[in-house]
């Protein structure tokens, strides 16, 4: 018998892994910065370091309720920034 995660996986596995997981990619378009900016943000401790490194570090792969808050925050001081430049 199946737990209730491996059933959901089981039968939509696209959809539970982009419910569960945010790829690099993602959190640029979402963030609206460059792979400069996401690495500067990952070395800064902005965002924690990726859950799966995949690749020899090409591919980063983060849980989305472990990064969720600190791209929240990242998000409010990059807005903050702008506000204070107009």
């Amino acid at each position: 018998m199946l737990s209730p995660l491996d059933a959901k996986a089981a039968e939509d596995p696209q959809q539970y892994f982009d419910t569960k997981y945010i790829t690099a990619a993602q959190i640029m378009r979402l963030m609206k910065v460059t792979r400069a900016g996401l690495l500067y943000a990952r070395r800064a401790g902005i965002i924690p370091e990726a859950s799966v490194v995949i690749n020899d570090g090409r591919l980063h792969i983060w849980e989305r309720d472990i990064v969720q808050p600190y791209l929240n925050k990242w998000q409010h001081n990059m807005t903050a920034r702008q506000e204070k430049r107009a």
